[in-house]
């Protein structure tokens, strides 16, 4: 059995096409409102730096299991569909987590 750590780090692409809905009083509207939605101006492709943590475990030649944490930072403050109603000095984040069952097919020889 063996365990293996890990980290990641790369560049990609992901894309939003966010609904915003404001959810509050209609007499607070004016004091969280800066700009009527949907904002103009809003991207909808956008580059990501996708990086994380993870742990790979062989439970036998055929089966790994495996565990992982990423961040992904998003160069732009469109993702989410507001930008100018929240702070447009930083950009949006999203993170995630996953666990995930492999079964590798064939014969394998471990190189150890």
């Amino acid at each position: 059995r063996f365990l293996s750590p890990y980290l990641y780090l790369g560049i990609g692409g992901t894309f939003s096409n966010a609904k915003v809905v404001y959810y509050g009083t209609p007499e607070d509207r004016n004091e969280f409102i800066k700009t009527p939605f949907p904002e103009v101006g809003q991207r909808q492709k956008f580059l990501i730096a996708p990086m994380g943590v993870g742990l790979r475990y062989e439970l036998n030649e055929a089966l790994v299991l495996g565990a992982e944490l990423g961040w992904r930072p998003v160069f732009s403050d469109d993702i989410d569909g507001v930008r100018l109603n929240g702070n447009p000095e930083k950009n949006d984040w999203y993170y995630f987590g996953g666990a995930t069952l492999a079964f590798i097919f064939g014969k394998t020889k471990s190189p150890r």
